[in-house]
Formats: C-alpha cells, structure tokens, sequence
C-alpha cells in the first residue's frame, strides 16, 4: 500500500491540500468536487473520507487563510490544471 498513499499524497498536494497531521489534510472547499473525481478515476477515493469545518475563532477569516496559505500559488495551480 506505499506506493497508493504516496500517489494520495501526491494528488492531494496538488490539489492544495496542506498536512495537519499525519493522514490530515486540509484544502479550501473550492477543491472538493475537483479532488473527489481525481480520486475516484484513480481509484483512491476508497482512502479518503472528507470533512467540513467552520472557522468559529475571532477576525477576519481571510486575512487568515492569507497567512496559512501561499494563495497565489495555489491560484497558479487551479489555472493551470
């Protein structure tokens, strides 16, 4: 099984998804549907099971997200794939 989470690894980061722990990660919602039908035409999606959260702490949630992410990259990749 290495070499199938290496390659959901690899999908998943490309997709934007950064790790929180290990076997966690976290993207915005614009992945979703993008990143399900990736993993079902690779047959991973067996693998995954995902998560809505809501940000429920204090500020300007996209300043944050500003700070957490390298938005234009991720930007680049979208447009790109």
């Amino acid at each position: 099984m290495r070499s199938r989470r290496h390659q959901l690894r690899t999908v998943l980061s490309g997709f934007g998804f950064g790790s929180m722990a290990s076997g966690v990660g976290v993207a915005p919602e614009s992945a979703l549907e993008r990143t399900k039908k990736r993993l079902q035409a690779l047959e991973l999606d067996q693998f995954v099971d995902f998560f809505r959260g809501d940000h429920v702490a204090e500020g300007d949630l996209r300043a944050k997200v500003a700070q957490w992410w390298d938005l234009a990259a991720l930007d680049a990749q979208f447009v790109s794939s």
